[in-house]
């Protein structure tokens, strides 16, 4: 009895290892048939992989022309509009010469200007100026007859008042008393007065010190017209100036 169970136990044991050796056989058929079915899109894909690696080594290739030529037509670009800005920068400079020249071209002759106009403005505060706008010309006599010959200058002339010297000097060293204070500007402009009577002529020197240049102006203290250089050279006369009066040769 026991041996027949045995029997139909071992039966059904060596049944049940058949069932899962087919099983098995079954499983590896199918997986079999799904590698071959997997074979061809594999080998297509490895041929794809190929061509893009082929492809990405032609845009690496063209990427880098592409560099150099950018490189090199940058460096071209530059060079020329250096070129253009350094000619630009040129002219511009070329230009601010020429009006730093023109600036100081203008400041001299302003600065001229500003000394004269400080010599009237002196010769004014010296009592040097006319006293009203009828007075006669430098080149008429007392009386209103002209002056024509260099004899006739010398006898109308002859005797003159001292010169008049102007100077730059602190307001604290004037004399307001004896002494007439102009100010021009930063300048303190000390004139002595001159005594005038009726036997003094009208012909003097006045001097001015401006910035370190000595400037001198001949006047008529009793005339409409300040120098007398025009007449004399009209009359051929040269005349110098010395210490306290005036010289005519």
């Amino acid at each position: 009895m026991l041996k027949e169970v045995d029997e139909q136990i071992e039966t059904m044991q060596t049944h049940g290892r058949a069932r899962k050796v087919s099983r098995s056989r079954d499983m590896l058929s199918a997986l079999d048939g799904r590698v071959a079915k997997l074979v061809g899109p594999i080998g297509n894909v490895k041929e794809t992989l190929k061509e893009v690696n082929r492809r990405t080594r032609e845009l690496e290739l063209r990427h880098d022309q592409l560099k150099d030529q950018m490189a090199e037509a940058l460096s071209e670009n530059m060079d020329m509009m250096q070129g253009v800005l350094n000619t630009v920068v040129g002219e511009l400079i070329e230009k601010e010469d020429v009006a730093d020249a023109i600036v100081s071209t203008l400041k001299e002759h302003f600065e001229e200007l500003k000394g004269e106009l400080n010599i009237c403005k002196a010769a004014l505060g010296n009592r040097v100026l006319l006293r009203h706008l009828c007075l006669k010309s430098i080149d008429e006599r007392r009386d209103g007859t002209a002056i024509e010959t260099k004899e006739e200058f010398h006898r109308e002339f002859k005797d003159y008042p001292e010169r008049s010297n102007i100077s730059i000097t602190n307001k604290e060293e004037v004399d307001p008393i004896e002494s007439k204070v102009l100010k021009l500007g930063s300048m303190i402009l000390n004139s002595t007065k001159i005594k005038r009577d009726n036997n003094q002529k009208r012909l003097m020197y006045v001097d001015i010190n401006i910035a370190d240049q000595r400037k001198s102006a001949l006047t008529d203290t009793g005339a409409s017209n300040l120098l007398l250089e025009n007449v004399m050279c009209k009359l051929g006369v040269l005349v110098c100036e010395s210490t306290k009066k005036i010289k005519i040769f």
